[in-house]
């Protein structure tokens, strides 16, 4: 592993950028993947405003499958075009970009004015939040596609050089760094003085935040894509061997584990006593915390690797059938969907009313978060709810129930007005293409009624 700038030269950097920095991160900012160390995907700021209303969107050269770190009125996002991007969370204005030597998948993590970012050249960066000038960088041997997670001045992350590794946040010194048995390239989460990471060797670690020792490991069947989350003395973690785990977060010990159709590699939320899941199977999944039973499954057209949000009472997740929802965190009701030209791996971030997310399509977009102007309908006792919606009876210890079928044409939010420096939505050619969507229904419909 190179060597870090001096620490001299580092300081000087921080001290000198922190005179223009942002505000530390407020109470309504997501500053790192998943909103905080421990992962939970969870915040306690519920929006005011409705929900689904398009705001910005601003281009990229590059698949965006990086989520976005919110901090002081900037959002913080990476892309496949090898860069990082700075932008105005009120216009989508660009801020600044900062090129690396390689794809930026990860997420960024913001503390104390210093952005952090891992890319495919191997390196791990860390740049002024103002600026976007380089305070320092650290070189591992393998690929940096772990999202990094900061607590107590260190920053961890991952590498596929089969290490992970904690630096000091700062100065980009060493602390430590401990091998696994395979590639590293998913995130760590870090709560209670423990670094909960997946490896590709199938094992889920936990690491002393202070020393790197491990306190201790398990064994899935799979590789481990999914971010742990931690909450009520328990660490929750997908596996590509269709599990969702329940560990005790102190020993290890299994408490329960849920079989999905597929690999289940999007990191859970954790809010309310509810866990909730995207998977491969194409479903998304609330569950008992305590016990694992199903309290909800709803059904989308594609493979769920976006990770969920809960925030005021909604569900926010995008899939790759190229839409973005929010579900009643409760019942699994579809509030509102957002369609968007390509699909969506970039998990939802929320600050002050707006939800950030990245898609395949090269964009970065902003929508209002919150419940529709109009409440939708609630379906009749015994049936499940609308918006391609299933339910599980909750506490019956039931496996989840067959899917509904996949779901039509996702609603067209309504175009925010005309102004901000932003991309803006042509309404003109939304209403065109709504109204050719529905021409070709029809004729699809007379020719071939009955077909599925």
């Amino acid at each position: 592993m190179a060597a870090p700038r001096s620490a001299h030269a580092a300081l000087l950097a921080l001290l000198l950028g922190g005179l223009l920095a942002p505000h530390a991160a407020a109470q309504g900012d997501w500053p790192m993947f998943r909103h905080d160390a421990s992962h939970s995907g969870a915040s306690g700021a519920p929006p005011t405003g409705t929900g689904g209303r398009f705001l910005w969107k601003a281009a990229t050269q590059g698949e965006v499958e990086s989520s976005a770190a919110i901090v002081a009125g900037v959002v913080y996002i990476g892309s496949k075009d090898n860069a990082v991007y700075a932008l105005d969370a009120a216009t989508g204005a660009q801020r600044w970009r900062f090129a690396t030597g390689g794809l930026v998948y990860g997420s960024p993590a913001v503390a104390n004015g210093t952005v952090f970012i891992g890319s495919y050249d191997k390196r791990l960066y860390a740049l002024d939040a103002a600026t976007g000038a380089e305070r320092w960088n650290v070189t591992t041997q393998g690929v940096v596609r772990s999202s990094p997670a900061v607590a107590d001045g260190l920053v961890f992350f991952g590498s596929n050089d089969h290490f992970v590794y904690a630096l000091d946040a700062a100065t980009g010194a060493q602390r430590w760094a401990t091998r696994t048995g395979a590639e590293v390239f998913y995130h760590p989460t870090v709560a209670a003085g423990v670094v909960y990471i997946g490896s590709y060797d199938q094992q889920l670690y936990a690491l002393n935040a202070t020393t790197g020792v491990p306190v201790w490991t398990f064994m899935t069947g799979g590789f481990i894509r999914s971010t742990p989350a931690v909450a009520g003395g328990m660490v929750f973690v997908g596996s590509r061997d269709k599990h969702l785990y329940a560990l005790d977060a102190a020993t290890g010990a299994p408490r329960w584990n849920y079989t999905s159709g597929d690999d289940v590699s999007a990191a859970p939320a954790v809010a309310g006593g509810i866990v909730y899941i995207g998977s491969q199977d194409d479903n998304i999944t609330a569950l008992n915390a305590t016990d694992g039973r199903v309290v909800w499954q709803v059904r989308t057209g594609g493979p769920v690797v976006s990770s969920p949000a809960v925030v005021g009472g909604l569900v926010y997740v995008g899939s790759e059938d190229r839409t973005f929802r929010a579900l009643d965190a409760a019942t699994g009701q579809l509030m509102w969907t957002f369609p968007v030209a390509r699909g969506i791996i970039s998990s939802p971030s929320i600050a002050d009313g707006v939800v950030y997310f990245g898609s395949l399509d090269r964009n970065v977009y902003a929508v209002t978060a919150g419940p529709p102007a109009s409440p939708p309908p609630l379906p009749p006792p015994g049936k499940p709810p609308s918006g391609n919606g299933t339910t599980g009876t909750p506490g019956d210890g039931s496996a989840a129930p067959a899917p509904a079928p996949p779901p039509g044409p996702p609603s067209s939010p309504a175009p925010a007005s005309p102004g901000g420096a932003g991309q803006r939505e042509d309404s003109a050619l939304l209403l065109l293409g709504i109204g050719a969507a529905a021409v070709l229904g029809l004729w699809a419909w007379r020719g071939k009624r009955g077909a599925r």
